[in-house]
């Protein structure tokens, strides 16, 4: 009996009536004359059953006081019943609760069973301890973790009325089958760190120091740029011919390199990219585009360096004699003794419309250019092909500059026609589904137009279904 291991558990009445058979049996054995010491007939059924002398204490004082198998069987003890039965929560809490999470999920705030807690004592006079909230969030659907990221200026009323544009802008373009009419041209850059490997491992748990070792820091940085192409069937898509370029050179950040190697805290490597450097290298696309493809639609993202203005209008940074040269040039009426402040306010209001390098380089070689909403990085494909090459070198991480650049070059040729299709399919499917939301939003307002536009409801950062 010693190799058989104890389990924990609430006995049934079942087996509560089979420790009272056994302990009859020993009882009875007890009675029969016998030679030497003997154990306590308790003590024998705890060891043969595997439970503690207590509980066989118990289970027969239970059993003495109702005397009878069968209504032992059916009798329900007060204390097992209060142990085992599910706590019941009123529906009004369980709502109080789920409205709790969305209300922190949208201010971008940090939602644990501890703050929860305390946000329905504070507002709704509800005292739950953190234990209890945690097994109500479990049993309706919520779990604590990692959720899905989203950038909260993603859903803000100026960014959905621009994805709104961008996406009947972009609809214009599909014919039968939703494939494109007029090639398009996606643009992109991104990066890897040298010591970029994949975060998920086999680890020995029954090791004493089971610890995944990994390089301090991210490393030195690549920084990439590729553009991709569709046309005609989607079957075409591409890499256009000589977009693509990887580099590793050391240069200062304020140089600004369109693709070389940076420092560890560079975070933001839209910091080695600069409008002088990329202006000479889109208008080399946009000559090949043309030579190869004809007019095509070039969707980029509104990184500074893709909208250098050359019509810039004055701004806080400006001197005030510069202001009023400028106010003068465009002939704007002014007070002669109207301060900075006012002069700004000026410039505001008779601003004209942007005119960005870029869309005149993209003109000038028969291209129109589209800007990508802010914080959505699901409508460019190219996104999920920088993916792809980073999920390869991930499992077969680089040990110098020179690898990675030779390893991001190497795996940038593997990306085949297939992957674009997917990446390009994926990107159409949330493009359809941000349609379907506009028409719904639209339906909405028509029935209910004293709704409010802020209820808008997103998936948690940590606490979400």
């Amino acid at each position: 009996m010693a190799g058989i291991p104890k389990v924990k558990h609430c006995l049934s009445r079942a087996e509560k009536l089979l420790v009272v058979r056994v302990h009859a049996h020993f009882l009875h054995a007890a009675a029969k004359p016998r030679v030497g010491k003997q154990q306590k007939v308790r003590k024998l059924v705890a060891d043969a059953c595997g439970i503690s002398e207590t509980l066989v204490s118990e289970i027969i004082a239970e059993y003495n006081a109702i005397g009878d198998p069968k209504k032992f069987m059916l009798e329900v003890s007060i204390s097992t019943n209060e142990r085992d039965r599910e706590p019941e929560y009123d529906p009004s809490v369980v709502t109080l609760v789920r409205e709790l999470v969305y209300e922190r999920n949208n201010a971008v705030q940090p939602i644990t069973s501890k703050l929860l807690a305390s946000d329905l004592f504070e507002r709704h006079g509800i005292n739950i301890v953190e234990r209890t909230l945690r097994r109500l969030l479990t049993r309706n659907g919520f779990y604590f973790g990692r959720g899905k990221r989203r950038q909260f200026c993603a859903e803000s009323v100026g960014n959905l009325a621009f994805r709104s544009v961008y996406l009947r802008t972009k609809a214009t373009n599909l014919r039968r089958r939703n494939l494109p009419k007029q090639p398009e041209i996606f643009l992109d850059e991104s990066y890897c760190n040298l010591h970029h490997v994949s975060q998920l491992a086999w680890i020995d748990s029954e090791a004493h120091d089971s610890v995944q070792y990994e390089h301090s820091g991210k490393g030195p940085r690549v920084c990439i740029v590729g553009v991709e192409s569709s046309r005609g069937k989607i079957t075409s898509a591409e890499w256009v011919p000589g977009s693509f370029q990887c580099s590793s050179k050391k240069k200062n950040r304020k140089q600004n390199c369109a693709d070389h190697e940076s420092d560890e805290g560079d975070d933001d490597y839209h910091g080695n990219f600069n409008a002088p450097l990329f202006e000479p290298w889109f208008d080399m696309l946009c000559r090949t585009a043309k030579e190869r493809y004809g007019p095509c639609r070039i969707f980029m993202d509104g990184a500074s360096y893709h909208m250098r203005r050359l019509n810039p209008a004055p701004s806080a940074k400006y001197r005030k004699q510069e202001i009023i040269e400028w106010l003068d040039m465009h002939g704007v009426i002014r007070q002669t003794n109207a301060t900075k402040p006012e002069l700004l306010m000026l410039v505001r209001a008779n601003k004209p419309a942007p005119i960005y390098a870029t869309t005149e380089i993209a003109v000038g070689h028969g291209h129109t250019v589209h800007w990508t909403p802010p914080y959505h990085p699901e409508l460019n494909p190219i996104e999920l092909i920088w993916a792809n090459i980073k999920r390869r070198i991930a499992s077969n991480p680089a040990t110098t500059m020179v690898d990675l650049e030779n390893k991001v070059s190497q795996y940038h040729l593997l990306v085949g026609r297939q992957d674009w299709t997917k990446c390009w399919k994926h990107s159409q499917k949330y493009e359809f589904k941000y349609m379907q939301m506009m028409e719904e939003q639209e339906e909405t307002v028509m029935i209910e137009p004293d709704d409010d536009d802020s209820a808008i409801e997103s998936e948690g950062e940590y606490w979400y279904i």
